[in-house]
């Protein structure tokens, strides 16, 4: 049978809300149910999140899902794919083997390589692709990453690469003619702006580095400046500097040694965060060896390195989380993690009451000397603009509260909390907003749109394992409670089978006594009517899987239910020689309630009393 189709909004609700560009088109109106990957709505959390991440990005990625590693990619790796992209229906849902026939003896092992669990990298990985009708040689600098799944299992790759052809052949180019690189700069410089690299020279002589406009951004100098090596290493990032510094000594030092690559953090920000750059390069040294100049180039590898670090944050958020067994230990780890991986002030959990007003901050993360905001408060005090985000179930994104709210507006409020600047995620189930996970900074925060989506992700991931969790304790109650019934009602089952008993045998005895007979019908009557109701009971699924006994109540005469109580004890009185003295009114004694209900606790408390007095 067909899947019935989805509104755009529903699959942008699937996780490619950020999936920009073309590809993001092509995917949500692609006709997934036709492939083994089935619907959007049916794909698991984590390969949503894996899709999204792909294509809100700039550099060329894939992801290769499930066994037969079936293909997805993004905007970026259209180029590569070349004509094959052209027909989508022969690429998308694809195993790769069957998309890349002609590398896949190379790249296959790569796949199960991190399908096992490995992250690799490859740099200037050489292959020859039929992606224009003939063979091609080309060169790609690529990571591939595991994506585990909601069991914890690893379910896909993701791979983020870059076709490096251009500066491969660049680099073959200045090697074969260093000595006529400044004839041929201008050539030299149109290869590595196509390949996005910064070229540099420095002389060991002087101490002073030449190097084009793109290098000095990768490490944040001055324009028109002369660098020196003290600006050159200032430009490094402190945590970093040593080793840079010991590994290019490294280099200087060796006489059979001459090529250069390190991948650092600068002081140069992106998305204000320090920046990752490679720099590669050939140490030129005189006849006796001695160091004259490094020649080179910058490539800013920053995103890349982004991807990577959120893929093992969301790793490790949902291997601590997927053996949590209670929904505090999930927000205790990733409140943490997410917290230490941004470096923010506060990072707290909140329930809504029911009233959707207020609501109660079970749990925040916070750093040393940070107040704690564990307490109860109303959704109102916070102002207009987190009303409105939040009880439709849109992030709240405030990057400078001063500047932002207006007084009487919630600005108060944020500020008696030590809070500047805020990104907070709602939950909104049927309509009602249930909870809230919010990232707190007691400074003003310029949030990026990777961060915005990263808080995103991992509020999505706790909040499903949370579920999971809940769900889990939901089915313990409810086997606890039917186990609870069930013993109950087999004790109440054998209590009317002695008085039946004791019928027949008054049967067999008192054949010719009508009045006798009548009593002992009478009796066997009520005793299985009893046994037909607990039955009942029995068969009624809900109410054991509830615990819950549903009362009949009625109009009822009190002498009948103690007359059916005494009948179903006075086996068991008499068994144990006991002598039951009853004083009952002569007028009926009406009440309203269940007779068998009624009866079941009289005839307790007396076949209780028989056995322990």
């Amino acid at each position: 049978m067909q899947e019935p189709s989805r509104s755009a909004c529903e699959v942008a609700d699937l996780g490619f809300a950020l999936g920009g560009g073309d590809m993001g088109a092509v995917l949500r109106g692609f006709d997934w149910a036709a492939t083994p990957l089935g619907p959007l709505h049916t794909w698991p959390q984590s390969l949503r999140t894996a899709a999204s991440m792909m294509l809100g990005a700039r550099h060329p990625m894939y992801v290769a899902w499930g066994p037969d590693s079936l293909l997805l990619y993004n905007d970026g790796y259209r180029q590569i794919l070349g004509a094959r992209a052209d027909d989508p229906r022969q690429v998308l849902g694809k195993p790769f083997r069957e998309v890349w026939t002609e590398v896949w003896d190379q790249v296959g092992p790569m796949v199960a390589a991190t399908l096992r669990g490995e992250s690799l990298w490859f740099e200037d990985e050489t292959f020859t692709l039929m992606r224009n009708g003939f063979p091609e040689q080309i060169h790609a600098s690529f990571s591939t990453s595991p994506i585990r799944g909601e069991n914890g299992t690893i379910a896909g790759v993701l791979c983020v690469c870059a076709e490096t052809t251009a500066k491969v052949r660049s680099q073959r180019e200045r090697d074969a003619a260093l000595a006529e690189l400044a004839t041929h700069i201008d050539k030299l410089q149109i290869a590595t702006d196509s390949a996005e690299l910064g070229m540099f020279e420095f002389d060991f002589q002087s101490g002073v580095l030449t190097c084009s406009e793109r290098t000095r951004s990768h490490f944040g100098l001055p324009q028109f400046e002369q660098v020196s090596s003290a600006m050159l290493i200032g430009a490094v990032h402190p945590d970093d500097r040593e080793r840079v510094l010991q590994e290019t000594r490294s280099v200087l030092a060796s006489r059979e040694q001459d090529r250069y690559r390190c991948e650092y953090r600068t002081t140069a920000l992106t998305g204000g965060r320090p920046r990752w750059i490679v720099t590669r390069g050939q140490v030129m040294r005189d006849d006796s060896g001695q160091p004259l100049r490094l020649i080179g180039t910058s490539l800013d590898v920053t995103e890349r390195r982004q991807v990577e670090a959120r893929l093992r944050l969301l790793d490790a958020i949902g291997e601590a989380t997927r053996v949590a067994a209670e929904p505090k230990a999930i927000m205790e780890h990733s409140t943490r993690l997410l917290g230490e991986y941004l470096g923010v002030t506060r990072v707290a959990y909140a329930d809504l009451e029911p009233d959707n007003d207020r609501f109660t901050i079970r749990h925040d993360w916070r750093v040393e000397g940070a107040i704690s905001t564990v307490g109860v408060y109303s959704l109102d005090l916070f102002g207009s603009r987190a009303t409105s985000n939040l009880r439709v179930g849109r992030t709240l994104l405030i990057k400078d509260v001063d500047r932002e709210l207006a007084p009487g507006d919630g600005h108060e409020m944020f500020n008696q909390i030590g809070i500047k600047a805020i990104i907070c995620c709602p939950l909104v189930k049927q309509g009602r907003l249930v909870a809230m996970m919010a990232v707190h900074q007691q400074q003003p925060r310029h949030w990026s749109a990777d961060e915005v989506a990263l808080v995103e992700d991992v509020v999505d991931r706790c909040w499903a394992h949370i579920e999971r969790v809940r769900s889990t304790e939901a089915l313990r109650e409810a086997d606890r409670r039917k186990s609870e019934f069930l013993a109950t009602l087999a004790h109440e089952l054998r209590n009317p089978l002695a008085p039946i008993r004791n019928a027949l045998e008054l049967l067999r005895l008192g054949a010719g006594k009508p009045a006798l007979m009548d009593k002992v019908r009478a009796t066997m009557e009520r005793q299985v009517t009893h046994m037909v109701h607990l039955i009942n009971d029995l068969l009624d699924i809900a109410r054991i899987s509830s615990g819950k006994v549903v009362l009949k109540v009625e109009r009822v005469d009190l002498q009948s239910v103690i007359a059916s109580a005494i009948e179903t004890s006075m086996p068991l009185i008499d068994a144990a020689g006991h002598r039951l003295a009853l004083d009952l009114p002569g007028e009926p004694l009406w009440i309203d309630g269940d007779a068998v209900r009624l009866s079941q606790v009289l005839s307790n408390l007396l076949s209780n009393a028989a056995k322990y007095t």
